[in-house]
């Protein structure tokens, strides 16, 4: 078991390295933002990117995680690349569809989104992203399906860090406004592009290309559509309900508060990246179900302390990285912290159905909470704004990992310990609260009382984990002696 949680972390520690990178090169870029675009400005580009990621969602078809389960039931190399050529061109002539079909109809979607036709120019290259963003995910899914961490980071990055240089280039010097967020974008998945097809050289191919093979995938991943479009309505859909019932400005607000949440999305994403290939990888062991158990234990405590750091330290970060006028973005960044620790659990839970090539209760799951979602939406936003939006889609997002939870046990039972895990979130989530209703008249005072908490609740997961890390330190000793 050991052996195997080594693996899982060294894993997750390098795509959290690079993650850390991305993430910081991302924070970097919001005071640029900040200073530049007005938060209603900043409305439009959250709708705008709201808008095509349900588009990109569609596209895919949840051929990723077909892919992932093919990939891994034959160990023959032509069956591997006939499972990647399918998903890829499939993907793509389903993006150039997609794609045509927007910028034919843009005048419509500008006005129905922006309020105005004329700015029908702004979908322009995300429409064109859509078909260049395609290899670039797939050449990522390739490595991570034959565990090339190393690899997985060092494209991603670039990547980034590209797409960042052009970001500046076109926003900054240019001068595009917001158009040069969204070339930028299109421009560097393009250069990646021809790098994937480069990196996959042998892999992707028509003489590849499988019917029966799609249908099969495409099968496994049916239930995943909806599921994926329940993940966009419950994550995704905050800025319409703003616009709808608030303002732009407000959507901005929101926009800035949940870019800085999704800084914490850098440690669920490294675990969820290496957690998938490894967690199919382990099936057959026979010490499985312990391994699943206490990776989630780990997970559990290290991300409940994460989300109320999160929480804590809100206000401190958005004085330090944006204006004034972004600084009532606070309580947003803490609850949507706490909403990526639970798309987190969900990424563990899905392990039990998954197992036994069934999704559709994750479907489910996903309906249930897209439907609570849209109702709290409805009733909190008026009144409470961008928080209510946000404590809708936190308490909507609860009920993804639950179900899962309740589902995967009857599929395959599994000995979680849910009771030290739901004490450690409350503990930790009340501590958070504390720090942030206190009032402080020195900012040093407030600073060093909240770095005093932090320190308490990694005590308190020490003490909690007391008799297992004696453990640990033993067999250390052993292995020295």
């Amino acid at each position: 078991m050991i052996k195997s949680l080594k693996t899982l972390l060294s894993d997750s520690l390098i795509y959290g390295i690079s993650g850390i990178l991305r993430s910081m090169i991302g924070i970097f870029l919001i005071p640029f933002y900040t200073r530049i675009f007005s938060p209603e400005e900043y409305g439009i580009i959250s709708i705008i990117t709201t808008t095509f990621f349900l588009i990109g969602l569609l596209a895919v078809c949840g051929l990723d995680n077909s892919a992932h389960r093919w990939y891994y039931d034959n160990e023959d190399l032509i069956d591997r690349k006939k499972t990647f050529s399918t998903w890829a061109l499939f993907q793509l002539a389903l993006s150039v569809l997609f794609s045509l079909l927007i910028l034919l109809f843009s005048p419509i979607f500008s006005d129905l989104l922006l309020g105005s036709s004329e700015k029908s120019f702004l979908f322009i290259f995300p429409s064109l992203s859509l078909i260049t963003g395609v290899l670039p995910a797939v050449v990522s899914n390739w490595y991570r399906v034959q565990r090339k961490p190393l690899a997985t980071i060092v494209f991603t990055f670039f990547q980034t860090l590209v797409t960042v240089g052009c970001t500046i280039l076109f926003v900054n010097v240019f001068q595009w406004g917001i158009n040069g967020i969204f070339g930028a974008l299109t421009v560097s998945s393009l250069i990646f592009t021809l790098i994937a097809i480069q990196q996959m050289r042998g892999w992707l191919s028509f003489k590849y290309f499988s019917q029966s093979r799609l249908f099969d995938m495409m099968k496994f991943s049916l239930p995943l559509i909806p599921a994926a479009l329940s993940f966009w309505l419950l994550n995704n859909t905050d800025a319409y309900f703003i616009s709808f019932f608030k303002n732009k400005t407000e959507v901005g607000l929101f926009a800035i508060g949940a870019s800085l949440a999704s800084v914490m999305s850098l440690f669920t994403g490294a675990f969820q990246q290496a957690w998938g290939p490894f967690a199919f990888s382990i099936i057959n062991n026979v010490d499985a179900r312990q391994i699943y158990a206490k990776v989630f234990l780990i997970y559990g405590y290290c991300i409940a302390f994460l989300a109320a750091c999160f929480l804590m330290f809100a206000p401190e970060a958005l004085m330090l990285f944006t204006t004034p006028e972004y600084f009532e973005s606070a309580w947003v960044t803490g609850i949507l912290s706490y909403n990526l620790m639970f798309i987190g659990f969900s990424y563990i839970a899905i392990i039990g159905i998954s197992i036994s090539k069934t999704t559709s209760p994750y479907a489910i799951a996903m309906l249930y909470a897209t439907i609570v979602t849209i109702v709290l939406n409805i009733l909190l936003i008026p009144a409470w704004g961008k928080e209510g939006s946000a404590l809708a889609t936190l308490v909507a997002q609860i009920i993804v990992p639950v179900y899962l939870f309740h589902k995967g046990q009857k599929n395959y039972f599994i000995p979680y310990e849910f009771k030290k895990v739901i004490l450690i979130i409350l503990v930790f989530a009340a501590i958070g609260l504390i720090a942030r209703f206190i009032p402080f008249s020195c900012f040093i005072v407030q600073v060093l009382f909240k770095v005093l908490l932090a320190l308490l609740m990694l005590v308190l997961i020490i003490q909690f984990n007391k008799s297992y890390l004696i453990v640990l330190y033993k067999k250390s000793i052993k292995k020295l002696y």
